[in-house]
């Protein structure tokens, strides 16, 4: 990631700096596109979904369960879009 002054005013000077080191620029996009993929609706959900489950594992008090007929894990994973490989290996059978 690169950050630039609150006033733009070195925003040239770091794009000539990328510009000028392929490298670089690069390597910090292929760190954001990881940051993206850990930032996807699906992987918040996952994360989300983690939590909850850990939280019930120590709280100390009774929950009364809903009268859903879902699981909260089939509630969070219906919510997710399916991946592009998943989406592959479902036409192919």
């Amino acid at each position: 990631m690169i950050t630039v002054n609150e006033d733009w005013s070195n925003l040239e000077e770091m794009y000539r700096k990328l510009e000028g080191d392929s490298v670089l620029a690069k390597s910090i996009s292929a760190e954001n596109a990881k940051m993206m993929q850990l930032l996807s609706e699906d992987s918040i959900s996952c994360y989300i979904l983690e939590s909850l489950k850990c939280f019930k594992d120590v709280m100390r008090y009774e929950v009364k369960r809903p009268t859903l007929k879902a699981t909260l894990d089939y509630f969070v994973l219906s919510k997710m879009k399916p991946s592009p490989h998943m989406a592959g290996l479902a036409q192919n059978g």
